[in-house]
């Protein structure tokens, strides 16, 4: 199993949150809106977060 970085550890915590608000691929709207609540991120950050799930989708369907 891969081991998260500290300091990356707050990422995962936005992914996680945004995906258990989710019903399916987590949307740039969805992103949005949870900046207009928390605050804004970066670039770097939604990428991160969208590749996060891209990758997500990808596990999902090869062992779903």
């Amino acid at each position: 199993m891969p081991t998260l970085r500290k300091e990356l550890a707050y990422l995962w915590a936005i992914f996680v949150s945004l995906k258990n608000a989710s019903s399916g691929v987590i949307s740039y709207t969805q992103i949005k809106d949870y900046m207009a609540i928390y605050g804004d991120l970066s670039t770097f950050e939604v990428d991160a977060i969208r590749s996060l799930d891209i990758l997500h989708s990808k596990e999902i369907n090869n062992h779903g």
